[in-house]
């Protein structure tokens, strides 16, 4: 994954004790920063900019495991769409 993309979320975000704007479930981001910490790959994203605050592992912005992530495909988006005005087209 890389900045400029775009991706969907895939998972649930629900954490009603804490206050950041959180990534929901099937809905578009554009990557504004990657990071690698640990071993995992994190994500920013453009649409959800929070304020840093203190973690157990140091001050920072919260970020999203790119896990919980999938890559849009625009070719099958294409695809389908296409199919979509052929088939409106023999109705």
């Amino acid at each position: 994954m890389k900045v400029g993309q775009k991706v969907v979320c895939i998972s649930d975000y629900d954490y009603p004790e804490r206050w950041e704007d959180l990534p929901q479930k099937d809905k578009t981001y554009t990557i504004r920063e990657v990071e690698t910490y640990k071993g995992g790959t994190y994500l920013k994203f453009n649409e959800l900019i929070n304020q840093p605050r203190q973690y157990v592992e140091g001050y920072y912005e919260i970020r999203f495991d790119k896990v919980d992530f999938r890559p849009l495909d625009y070719a099958f988006v294409e695809q389908v769409l296409e199919m979509i005005k052929e088939e409106e087209l023999t109705i």
